[in-house]
């Protein structure tokens, strides 16, 4: 009777590389930008008027770059529904339902008078949800003392997950028509400078794999069996 054992070449290897080939399977889709704005509108809009950005209100900016060469400046004082997208007609509506999160660099910049300026939400409408019923409530802040200050960045985070788990999106098959995200600022009469850059949608959903079935066929093209007498 022969028994049979199985030997593998550098087990410590083998589990090592079924590990990465497992971890690659169920990787996920990399982040999608969805705004860089290199003297072009990347198919966003003016909320308010439903035109595609253009200046005086929107221009380019050199500063406040974080991807490429160029930023968008939104030049606007007071509480405003400005810069928007309408993700189904760019294509981007399954990209959007593949990531679970909105993140989008934002600069204010150097300033001499004292005041503030703020993002006052950034909301979700689209269908199979009300509007308001998903959005960014927390307002980021900006503030700066008399004489002014340096400018001030951060990376704005809309988690919309929530969303995508919505009974009424459920009930559409998780498959939405249209889906729209709207940016609103506010600032007081002398701070209405809003510099963005690099928008895009991140933390992806993972896709439906493993290391069970990853990990499993790359151990056994590693593994050989070995009879024994």
């Amino acid at each position: 009777m022969q028994r049979v054992r199985m030997r593998c070449a550098g087990t410590s290897a083998a589990l090592a590389t079924a590990l990465t080939i497992g971890g690659l399977a169920g990787s996920s889709r990399a982040d999608v930008q969805i705004g860089d704005w290199e003297q072009s509108t990347d198919g966003w809009i003016d909320w308010g008027t439903g035109s595609a950005i253009a200046p005086p209100k929107y221009t380019y900016s050199t500063s406040g770059v974080t991807s490429g060469a160029y930023a968008l400046q939104v030049n606007q004082t007071g509480w405003n529904q400005n810069l928007a997208i309408k993700l189904q007609n760019n294509g981007l509506v399954d990209d959007f339902l593949a990531h679970t999160k909105l993140r989008i660099d934002l600069t204010v910049p150097q300033t001499t008078e004292s005041g503030w300026a703020k993002i006052e939400e950034i909301t979700l409408n689209a269908q199979g949800a009300s509007w308001g019923d998903y959005k960014l409530t927390a307002p980021i802040l900006f503030g700066w003392p008399a004489g002014g200050g340096a400018a001030q960045s951060t990376s704005l985070v809309f988690d919309y997950s929530a969303y995508l788990s919505d009974p009424d999106v459920l009930a559409l098959g998780h498959d939405p028509w249209w889906v729209e995200i709207i940016i609103t600022t506010n600032s007081d009469a002398s701070h209405g400078v809003f510099q963005f850059d690099n928008a895009r949608l991140t933390d992806p959903v993972p896709e439906p794999a493993a290391l069970g079935v990853g990990g499993a066929i790359m151990m056994g093209l590693l593994c050989r069996p070995r009879r024994r007498a």
